[in-house]
């Protein structure tokens, strides 16, 4: 059974240090590839075990760093590298909002599809619109053709 992800992911280009938690004090260069409200996931050279624990500094703009410790929580082979999936278990509460508002702007650069209602009954158009917009989409609406 294929477990269905809770949260969207974003798609980001962000630089990123890591090191193995408690056991490492050399830190190494990755990119953060995608971003979701849990964890991230990278590319690695490194192949990592399920459940172990990384420390990560993320640069999520330009001025502002995040620090997390993550657990890998899955990992892929691809082209001879290894996507790696990590959820994120600790961090400050600075850290964590700063977080949290980086990735409701990644939400708010979402664009709804959109759909064009034409018809000269406005109440139709109008209960179509509103459940258009439950579904998530962006309604425009015209009562003519000229229109």
């Amino acid at each position: 059974m294929v477990e269905k992800r809770s949260y969207q992911r974003y798609n980001v280009q962000l630089n990123a240090t890591y090191r193995v938690a408690n056991t490492s004090r050399v830190s190494f260069d990755v990119t953060m590839m995608d971003v979701s409200a849990e964890g991230m996931s990278f590319i690695s050279p490194d192949m990592f075990d399920v459940g172990q624990v990384l420390e990560f500094n993320v640069d999520i703009e330009a001025d502002e760093k995040v620090s997390f410790k993550t657990e890998v929580m899955w990992l892929a082979k691809m082209n001879g590298q290894y996507c790696v999936g990590i959820k994120i278990i600790d961090s400050t509460k600075s850290d964590e909002l700063k977080f949290i508002r980086y990735y409701c702007s990644k939400m708010m650069q979402i664009k709804l599809p959109k759909i064009l209602l034409i018809d000269d009954e406005r109440d139709l158009v109008e209960l179509l619109k509103i459940d258009l917009e439950r579904e998530n989409y962006q309604v425009v609406c015209a009562y003519d053709g000229e229109e």
